[in-house]
């Protein structure tokens, strides 16, 4: 006859700790921990509303109408994290990724992106596949640090469903399943330091209550976002009659590192990702780094340096560009005065 297990003694601080490990911090340990993770950039004119840029250890949820950038945008933050040595996980749920969404973002090392996709031969992925491949990959020492995108929740099929004919009287079980994998999956994130990128779409509310659009992942995925980025909506970018790329505008619902509520414009380049000369000028001008007069632009923040006396001055935009982009080392000077004007 097998004895009863003796119930855990509980009753100190000594005994939790043994028992679960270090599970109780003071309060200004937990606050220096916190302020130990670091900001990965999306771009000049996204973390300037974002009050920063994408937090360690968060949940990113991105949202929109259908070919409104949001993959570009996911595809840009990933580059840049390849830029700082992170680890780059891009679940294509959708089996959608084109050869022009890859290669279309400037810099972006495909030998470096471990993509999750569906099997060229055998049966589909379910939504249970996809999230246990994800969830596990999140968990490796090696990805530590990562960026871990989910693209996108729209295109995820519990198992269930792909065993049933298409049917009216199916219940969709996804918003379910994806509740119970973000809170299983909470700890693990922000433990190895995880930035989870999930795009959803927007669906119509039947409901006749609140907006008129609303994402499709159900009410518990936007719950535990600490960041959440909508689409509000896109405009073509053109130059001399021709367009290049569109503009994106955004609306930080909420943000990991403060305030929300905020409103920018980030410009997608054609062939290139989000252009950030583009958006640093346009910052740089409104924050009076760069003086405008009419057609011309003078570069005042130049004045005085070694190799300039007087601010170069150019006529249009389009040239402050081109120069911009033919120095890298002045772009990253304009960078940092921009950072300075962000900072204080």
């Amino acid at each position: 006859m097998s004895k009863k297990k003796k119930p855990v003694d509980l009753s100190s601080e000594k005994a939790i700790q043994k028992e679960f490990g270090k599970v109780i911090s003071a309060g200004i340990d937990l606050v220096a921990s916190k302020r130990d993770l670091r900001t990965l950039s999306v771009s000049p004119a996204l973390d300037l509303a974002l009050n920063g840029g994408m937090l360690e250890g968060s949940w990113n949820l991105i949202s929109g109408d259908p070919k409104t950038g949001k993959s570009t945008t996911c595809l840009q933050i990933c580059k840049n994290a390849q830029d700082e040595d992170r680890p780059v996980i891009y679940i294509d749920a959708e089996s959608r990724l084109k050869t022009y969404n890859l290669e279309g973002t400037q810099g972006l090392d495909l030998e470096k992106i471990q993509v999750v996709h569906g099997p060229e031969d055998g049966d589909q992925l379910s939504a249970e596949d996809f999230l246990k491949i994800c969830e596990s990959m999140i968990k490796m020492p090696k990805n530590k640090g990562a960026v871990c995108v989910i693209d996108s929740c729209s295109s995820l099929v519990p198992r269930s469903e792909l065993e049933e004919d298409p049917s009216a009287s199916l219940r969709a079980s996804l918003p379910k399943l994806l509740s119970h994998w973000v809170k299983k999956n909470s700890q693990v994130v922000v433990k190895n330091k995880i930035i989870v990128l999930i795009i959803t779409h927007y669906i119509t509310n039947t409901s006749g209550y609140g907006k008129v659009k609303v994402p499709d992942c159900g009410v518990m995925v936007q719950y535990q976002a600490d960041t959440r980025m909508d689409i509000a909506r896109i405009e073509p970018w053109e130059e001399n009659g021709n367009k290049i790329g569109q503009l994106v505008n955004w609306k930080i619902n909420c943000s990991a590192l403060g305030a929300s509520g905020n409103e920018c414009t980030s410009y997608i380049k054609f062939g290139k990702g989000i252009d950030k000369n583009k958006e640093i000028i346009e910052l740089a001008e409104s924050f009076s780094i760069i003086d405008k007069s009419g057609a011309w632009y003078a570069l005042d923040f130049l004045e005085g340096s070694e190799e300039f006396q007087e601010p170069p001055k150019f006529q249009g935009q389009q040239k402050v560009y081109e120069f911009l982009e033919s120095r890298p080392d002045i772009f990253n000077t304009l960078s940092s005065k921009v950072k300075e004007v962000l900072s204080a």
